[in-house]
């Protein structure tokens, strides 16, 4: 692969910036749909969620 290097005016360079940021965000969500089986999220799996998360961390020493 060859590379580039080009100076670029600071507005043009947040805009490149922000084109890439987008794309990149796009890409996520795309492969976040392709993640497996849809389950369906209902306030049992929230609560089952949440019941987890604080097994999980409860016990967990306090960084304080």
């Amino acid at each position: 692969m060859a590379s580039l290097d080009i100076a670029l005016p600071q507005n043009m360079l947040n805009f490149v910036e922000g084109q890439v940021d987008q794309r990149r965000r796009a890409a996520e969500r795309l492969e976040g749909l392709n993640s497996g089986e849809p389950i369906e999220v209902t306030p049992e799996y929230w609560e089952r969620l949440r019941e987890d998360f604080i097994e999980r961390n409860s016990a967990k020493p306090s960084m304080r």
